[in-house]
């Protein structure tokens, strides 16, 4: 994905102190359960949500467009039988060979994972990718999926899609996401800032503001 190259490139610029930025094979399952507690933690990758069906269009960051033979975590006939946390996640660097795996590191970061890590002093986590604000909803209990994931692991603010984002308008609202937030704006201000911007371009080349193509993220926190 081109755009998430360029989020690699142009956020650590944004931000001040010590980065540990990984791309491409690096980009591993390890590499984010170990990142310890970082003040802001930004994923740029392919996101699932697996519900009765599961779909994608090409030039998006859902997991379907990888290829075709992904494995998924939860076979889709026992799907209401398993664990509503694995249903979600990132896919990263082995997915497309995750049935390979022989380890627990195959790629696929379950919400179920996720749950697990320590994230308590991160203030910010950023899931650019397609549906990480999507999940399962059970009487009394709420969202189960990567959302509920991040705000068990102790992650202040968490900032999320609703459905599949295209990768070039993606880059171009999290240029001016990050521009708001190192400047001292919350989260959720700093994303109004990114939509705002995000409308004035479109209008600008003709074409019409419509919501599906600038409000994808949603910002949670305190």
């Amino acid at each position: 994905l081109p755009g998430t190259q360029e989020e690699a490139d142009f956020i650590p610029v944004l931000l001040p102190g010590k980065q540990r930025i990984v791309t491409g094979r690096n980009a591993t399952e390890s590499s984010v359960l170990g990142a310890g507690r970082p003040r802001v933690m930004h994923l740029a990758t392919h996101g699932f949500f697996l519900a009765d069906q599961m779909h994608a269009s090409a030039g998006t960051r859902g997991a379907m467009a990888l290829e075709p033979d992904v494995p998924v975590p939860v076979a889709a006939s026992s799907v209401r039988q398993e664990n509503p946390l694995l249903r979600s996640g990132l896919a990263l660097a082995g997915a497309n060979q995750a049935s390979q795996a022989s380890g627990g590191d195959d790629g696929l970061l379950t919400a179920l994972e996720v749950s697990g890590m320590s994230l308590h002093g991160t203030d910010l986590v950023t899931l650019s990718a397609c549906e990480t604000g999507r999940g399962d909803v059970q009487s009394g209990e709420g969202v189960f999926g990567l959302r509920r994931a991040f705000a068990l692991s102790g992650a202040r603010h968490l900032v999320m899609s609703l459905w599949p984002v295209g990768d070039e308008a993606t880059a171009q609202q999290m240029r001016v996401f990050y521009r708001q937030y190192s400047s001292g704006a919350r989260p959720a201000e700093a994303l109004r800032a990114a939509q705002l911007a995000s409308i004035e371009a479109l209008r600008a080349k003709g074409k019409p503001a419509e919501p599906a193509l600038w409000a994808p993220f949603i910002a949670q926190g305190w």
